[in-house]
């Protein structure tokens, strides 16, 4: 088996020094919903994959720190999880937070996963931030082309002022008024997120 995948071959649980995974996810807060499901599958996983062996016989071990889907919070907590050296893996949740750890995990050469993470910008070529979502170019793109192909020619948008929404919005005006498009009306609201 590879460094991320248990081999099949093996049936005994995994034994020895753990390899230690950083989660950095809201369990506070107006996203603390999203946290406990995202803490339920990281841990599924975890147990799956120790029962098959591990990672190279080594057990995973997840390190859970709260970000209240706040930058500012996912900051203090991302400083807390590297007061531990053996972390050289995060994965986190949340837009906003997302970018605000990016040039963080890319400055310490820490591989950062989003698992909600769409926004565009979050990621480029040659750095440590992977995301396992679409980014919100694609998302605008696909939006773009579902609506001019159906004969939706002009649209009002109502958008969420956040990084996402605001990532989403910047994208996909570009992409639909370049396919003969037109935006009547653009309204930001503020949400909980």
């Amino acid at each position: 088996g590879g460094f991320w995948y248990a081999s099949k071959d093996k049936a005994v649980p995994a034994e020895g020094e753990p390899i230690k995974i950083g989660a950095l996810i809201p369990f506070t807060g107006n996203l603390a919903r999203y946290g406990e499901l995202e803490k339920q599958g990281l841990e599924l996983a975890k147990e799956e994959l120790n029962q098959k062996g591990g990672i190279n016989g080594r057990p995973i071990e997840v390190v859970y720190e709260d970000t209240q889907g706040n930058p500012a919070q996912a900051l203090s907590a991302w400083n807390k999880l590297m007061l531990d050296k053996d972390i050289q893996m995060v994965i986190a949740a949340i837009s906003s937070t997302c970018q605000a750890l990016s040039p963080l995990a890319n400055d310490k050469q820490i591989v950062l996963m989003s698992v909600e993470c769409a926004v565009a910008e979050y990621s480029s070529p040659d750095d440590f931030t992977f995301r396992v979502m679409a980014s919100t170019a694609d998302e605008a793109k696909e939006m773009s082309r579902f609506l001019i192909d159906r004969g939706v020619k002009k649209v009002s948008i109502l958008q969420i002022a956040n990084d996402y929404g605001n990532s989403l919005f910047n994208n996909f005006e570009p992409s639909y008024t370049a396919l003969g498009g037109e935006i009547l009306r653009h309204e930001a609201y503020q949400g909980d997120s």
